[in-house]
């Protein structure tokens, strides 16, 4: 008999800023936006640049084309292009 799935509880990303030491970041919450105001400007946007590194670690970035934000976000593209998972 199969396990039954447990529903995941759906949690929103954490703000929080980088790692940067020297470049004069500000420490703190202030000044960092909700999840809400991100997820209004992906919901509106047609084309995204994705940015990611390589496994010897280059740059890679591409462009990639919205179909659909449901539950989350489905990035159109040909089955022979390396994409996100």
């Amino acid at each position: 008999m199969p396990a039954k799935k447990t529903p995941r509880k759906k949690t929103e990303p954490k703000a929080s800023r980088p790692h940067m030491p020297g470049y004069g970041l500000p420490k703190g919450r202030k000044g960092l936006l909700p999840w809400k105001w991100a997820l209004e400007r992906l919901q509106n946007s047609h084309n995204y640049w994705i940015a990611t590194t390589r496994a010897d670690s280059s740059p890679h970035v591409m462009v990639q084309h919205r179909t659909a934000i449901t539950q989350g976000t489905q990035l159109g593209g040909q089955s022979q292009v390396r994409h996100l998972h």
